[in-house]
């Protein structure tokens, strides 16, 4: 249990008692006591303020999305999109494909467990999509080991298709011996568009304009229409 859990149960507790009105040391002793009998109310308390806390900061995202999307618009990253035979990427400006109400983005960071468990998902609902571009974004957000990564992803994506690199890149694919200069410029600039939308975490997804924040099932979005 993190930190954060345990403070978040502790308002909970005094939450309680406050609503009883009262602030007698039996009462909170059996408010304890129920508590720790019946751990699912505080499952659920967390799940639910979670989940606020999720909806929360995707409404800021999607609004800075709109803010910004003048310097958004500018970015160079990745199209990736199923031609109906193979995944292929195309290095663009994100409005060449894009606007605030279509965008497909993904933002993830190669030291992220949930963005490696998600890729198999992510590959389905890029066959499931022919021609849909998907923006793909290194975001980087676990610190310098994970810049190093996108860096080094966007480096070798100079000779190779960089979807391929970017799947590989989660098993700890092989580095390349030099990093480019222009893919350190991008790298860059990916984790400057992270920041200005507000990405604290990963994977993140923007699906039709639509901010979906944490480890879903992306595969169950149709976007082929």
């Amino acid at each position: 249990m993190s930190k954060q859990d345990v403070l978040q149960i502790a308002a909970v507790l005094v939450l309680i008692v406050a609503l009883l009105g009262v602030n007698d040391l039996l009462v909170e002793r059996n408010v304890e006591r129920y508590l720790v009998s019946h751990p699912e109310v505080l499952t659920r308390v967390l799940k639910q303020n979670q989940a606020n806390e999720r909806r929360a900061a995707a409404a800021k995202i999607r609004q800075n999305l709109l803010d910004h999307w003048s310097e958004i618009a500018t970015v160079r990253a990745y199209s990736v999109f199923y031609n109906g035979n193979n995944i292929t990427s195309q290095l663009i400006k994100i409005s060449d494909v894009a606007n605030p109400g279509n965008l497909n983005l993904i933002a993830t960071d190669y030291r992220c467990v949930y963005c490696k468990g998600d890729r198999d998902a992510v590959e389905r609902l890029l066959k499931s999509s022919p021609n849909v571009r998907f923006i793909f974004i290194e975001a980087a957000v676990l610190g310098s080991e994970s810049r190093e990564l996108a860096e080094a992803a966007l480096s070798s994506a100079d000779n190779e298709n960089y979807y391929q690199v970017h799947y590989r890149m989660f098993d700890g694919g092989v580095l390349p011996a030099t990093v480019s200069d222009s893919a350190v410029q991008l790298a860059s600039s990916h984790r400057q568009l992270a920041e200005l939308l507000g990405i604290g975490s990963t994977p993140l997804y923007v699906l039709r304009g639509e901010v979906h924040i944490g480890s879903i099932n992306p595969a169950s979005k149709d976007l082929s229409r």
